[in-house]
């Protein structure tokens, strides 16, 4: 940022370099959706960043509000707190990080980064993960009902409620009484899973889209192999980039050699 004089290759950039753990959404036993981790990640690697809608706190509270009238039968929550008076909620906008799973001894925690004179959430693993093991970050809920939202992590040290700060005896093992019958209890959480389809079907449709945006081919192109963008920059191209400022030549080659030395390896 503004504030450091490393250089592009400063190590502190991860937010700004996107340098975030490969993840998807798969079903947890007992907790509905989860995210799993595809590669294996050491303490201090950033798995991604909590984005969504910043909003303020009057925002924040009228849309609980609306929430408990609509939707009083919904549990779950995607508000983080981001600093003094803003609020992120990543409930119909946000990442895959909305589906990480709470517990009470997590491999993941929140850290506040301040980016170009901006706070932004990281999520950042906290102990070694495998690939194929689910996230996890303690949600420390702001709430006076702790029995309201339930513990379902099984850990040695769990609260029994996701409330956060001190708990008092007992409080989280306390049932709250609910008037719903069976078979709405079903009807609600057939709802939430086929949302959640939904937004991940959302989610990665929006992957392929910018994955498909760069072919196989140079654009434009109808020759053979020698315009395929696996060919490497072409000679011919050099000034039509150079003049229309889309990149640096010595880049683009030094990028591409690397690509190669990389994959004889």
């Amino acid at each position: 940022g503004k504030n450091c004089n490393c250089g592009p290759s400063c190590g502190n950039r991860v937010l700004t370099n996107r340098q975030i753990t490969r993840t998807r959404p798969a079903r947890e036993i007992g907790k509905g959706w989860g995210l799993v981790a595809l590669d294996d990640v050491k303490p201090g690697d950033l798995i991604l960043e909590y984005v969504g809608e910043v909003l303020t706190e009057k925002e924040i509270s009228s849309r609980l509000e609306e929430h408990e009238r609509l939707k009083p039968n919904d549990p779950n929550f995607y508000i983080m707190e981001l600093q003094g008076g803003w609020f992120i909620d990543a409930r119909d906008k946000g990442s895959l990080s909305r589906f990480i799973n709470h517990s009470c001894s997590p491999n993941c925690q929140l850290e506040r980064i301040n980016v170009g004179g901006y706070t932004r959430i990281g999520i950042m693993c906290i102990r070694p993960i495998k690939g194929g093991q689910f996230l996890s970050y303690d949600y420390q809920f702001d709430t006076a009902h702790a029995s309201t939202f339930p513990c379902a992590c099984g850990s040695a040290n769990c609260r029994g409620t996701m409330k956060g700060g001190k708990v008092e005896e007992g409080e989280g093992e306390e049932v709250k009484e609910d008037k719903r019958n069976r078979d709405q209890k079903l009807r609600d959480a057939r709802a939430r899973e086929e949302k959640d389809r939904a937004y991940i079907c959302k989610v990665e449709g929006l992957m392929k889209e910018r994955l498909n945006e760069v072919g196989m081919a140079v654009p434009g192109s109808t020759k053979g192999n020698e315009e395929m963008v696996l060919a490497g920059p072409q000679m011919k191209y050099r000034y039509t980039m150079r003049d229309g400022n889309l990149a640096l030549w010595r880049n683009a080659k030094k990028g591409y050699e690397g690509i190669l030395m990389k994959g004889a390896k």
